[in-house]
């Protein structure tokens, strides 16, 4: 950016990730007696509802738009809908990443994968696998199928995949929160925020409105004065 404009590279929440190696091929033994107790109820509660299956796909240019609705149909019947952050419900963001996810599909690294009974799609993730990596973009489920507990049944299921196919890690890409520690991983990767403003108008609009959002949140974490 340098005689182009102006370059701000500040600390950002971590993210959560996993290493992965060959132990990690049989997924539910890195986990302690009760939870790969939880694994078996919930995969003994999906069979009962039906044939459970699991599919990690890699769309092509013509295949992409139909499983991408498909994948978001899913988000959109879970509790994410009625908190504003299911893609389906905000079309600046479904524009986004179908834009962004067909473009990584014609590079060959988009995947989707979804666990289904009897056919029907009941939880999906949509990531990239690149750079050694599976990189965990979106996960959602349908809430008719809670008892189940399919997204953990599914994210289970990539993980063994993802350590089959020889992958170094697998980055879940949301903050560190404390039921991912609790469930997953107690790991995070350090992470920076780089921005940059373009010299003009709106670089310098973009780079005041940021400053402020920047001031606001660091006043908030101060303590009072008294």
């Amino acid at each position: 950016m340098k005689g182009r404009g102006w370059l701000s590279v500040r600390p950002a929440v971590p993210t959560p990730t996993i290493t992965l190696d060959d132990n990690w091929i049989s997924p539910e033994a890195q986990f302690n007696s009760g939870r790969r107790s939880d694994f078996r109820r919930a995969a003994r509660r999906a069979g009962e509802l039906g044939t459970v299956t699991y599919e990690v796909l890699s769309p092509d240019g013509d295949e992409f738009d139909a499983l991408f609705d498909e994948a978001i149909g899913v988000e959109v019947r879970s509790w994410k809908k009625d908190a504003g952050t299911a893609i389906a419900v905000d079309r600046a963001k479904e524009s986004f990443f179908r834009d962004f996810f067909r473009a990584t599909s014609r590079q060959g690294t988009f995947r989707v994968a979804f666990l289904r009974i009897d056919g029907q799609a009941v939880a999906m993730q949509m990531g990239l696998e690149c750079l050694g990596r599976y990189w965990l973009f979106k996960i959602g489920y349908d809430e008719d199928f809670g008892k189940c507990s399919p997204g953990t049944l599914l994210m289970l299921h990539t993980l063994g995949w993802a350590a089959g196919r020889r992958l170094r890690s697998y980055e879940l890409l949301g903050d560190v929160e404390p039921w991912i520690a609790a469930l997953w991983t107690r790991e995070h990767r350090e992470c920076l925020r780089v921005r940059t403003y373009p010299f003009g108008v709106r670089g310098a609009v973009g780079l005041v409105a940021d400053f402020a959002t920047w001031a606001r949140a660091r006043l908030k974490r101060q303590p009072d004065a008294a």
